[in-house]
């Protein structure tokens, strides 16, 4: 892996990072013992104006957001590459960042040969809202050497693309939209009960009655009053119940949902903090000069000899 000396000699002669509105020296004061720090260009949210032919992506990106939580974003981040093909790299967040709440969901490796930007997708696991801006650290990026051949061919990055906003959702895994359906679809068979039992409670007012007003009225007018006013609201309490149990049914597929749901947020928050575990376990064998390591999809293997 490579030290703080050897990245700012890159920087220098090779040009393997750089700004388009500053010089190197702000790359340089941001690179640590072995690392190099990432900053904001511009911040991209969900919106479906930006599908407009007229609408440029590079004007639509936003230089401050305070991210809710819950809300995701995509992060055009301001340093080009251009690495050589014995120089690869690997991204993921800072510790400060995720302290914060904020998790990114497509931390990895870059390759070889890569040339131009990279964008990352944020999303606001905490239960406050935070600022991010332009400039700010977003990212940490490790450097190593490659063993062996890489192969021809440049790969080019061109940063944030009208696609990768419109397939942003404005909340993490859509829930902005599923939990109020769902909260609404509870609240609403919630209502529809009380109604069936205020209608089931009139009914049996109108039973009683004609049973109370024996003496008043003849058995001919108790007889029109059950067959126009009586068993049609029978009628309407039984069909009412036959829908509440249907309601009810529905009620609990929908629990089971949301249940599911929860638990699909448990297993990609386990997925992430599995990734930063196979990071911090190469940055150990990196700095200890063990055996080389293969970057297998997100996750980190020990090659042994």
């Amino acid at each position: 892996m490579l030290g703080r000396s050897e990245i700012i000699k890159l920087v220098d002669d090779n040009n393997i990072l750089s700004l388009d509105d500053c010089s190197s020296e702000d790359i340089k004061n941001r690179t640590q013992a072995s690392s190099v720090d990432l900053t904001i260009k511009s911040i991209y949210v969900a919106d479906k104006n930006i599908s407009k032919s007229k609408v440029d992506i590079c004007s639509a990106g936003l230089d401050l957001i305070d991210l809710e939580p819950g809300q995701t974003v995509v992060i055009q981040v301001a340093e080009k590459f251009a690495l050589p093909s014995t120089i690869g790299g690997i991204i993921f967040p800072p510790n400060s960042m995720s302290k914060s709440g904020i998790i990114m969901t497509n931390p990895g490796h870059i390759d070889p040969l890569f040339k131009g930007y990279i964008s990352v997708y944020l999303v606001n696991m905490g239960k406050s809202s935070v600022r991010l801006k332009r400039e700010d650290k977003v990212a940490t990026l490790l450097l190593f050497h490659i063993n062996g051949t890489t192969g021809e061919g440049n790969i080019t990055g061109r940063g944030v693309s009208k696609e990768q906003v419109l397939t942003l959702s404005k909340d993490f895994a859509s829930l902005d939209t599923r939990m109020p359906k769902l909260l609404n679809s509870v609240i609403r068979k919630q209502a529809i009960i009380w109604a069936s039992l205020a209608v089931s409670v009139v009914a049996l007012s109108f039973t009683l009655i004609p049973i109370l007003s024996e003496q008043i009225f003849t058995n001919k007018i108790i007889d029109a009053f059950q067959l126009e006013h009586v068993e049609p609201l029978v009628r309407v309490s039984n069909e009412q119940q036959k829908e509440l149990v249907t309601l009810q049914k529905d009620l609990e597929e929908k629990t089971q949902q949301l249940d599911d749901l929860r638990s699909k947020l448990s297993e990609k928050d386990s997925q992430i903090q599995n990734l930063l575990y196979d990071v911090d376990r190469l940055f150990i064998m990196l700095n200890n000069k063990e055996a080389p390591v293969n970057i297998k999809g997100h996750g980190v293997e020990k090659v042994e000899n």
